[in-house]
């Protein structure tokens, strides 16, 4: 092959893997609010669960204790997501959690308390 037109194939394909990486930046960045929601409300189920293997019930105050300073990161960005709320957000969890059948809603001595759906 003529050494031009092998210069012209290498820059085309060099604009194409440019233009494929740019492409994915821009798709992760738009995802990212997404994926740290996500794996926000991943590490305080994994908190609640642990918490609830070793004291079988918790009631809500119990479980926004547990919840401060919960944060979450991706690995490739420096942003997080930080529990401000937790009252609000622990609400939003056990819901989620109740809804999934991961945890038990009951009523003792007049309190809600939350056991693990065995």
């Amino acid at each position: 092959m003529p050494r031009p037109l092998v210069l012209v194939i290498g820059i085309l394909l060099f604009a194409m893997a440019t233009v494929f990486v740019y492409g994915w930046g821009i798709i992760k960045q738009r995802n990212q609010a997404g994926d740290l929601s996500k794996l926000l409300y991943s590490k305080g189920t994994a908190k609640i669960k642990k918490y609830l293997k070793k004291h079988e019930t918790a009631t809500e105050k119990e479980l926004e204790e547990l919840m401060k300073g919960l944060r979450a990161s991706l690995f490739y960005s420096r942003n997080q997501a930080v529990v401000q709320d937790t009252g609000d957000f622990v609400r939003q969890l056990t819901s989620y959690m109740l809804e999934y059948h991961l945890l038990l809603k009951e009523n003792s001595n007049g309190k809600i308390v939350y056991r693990l759906n065995k």
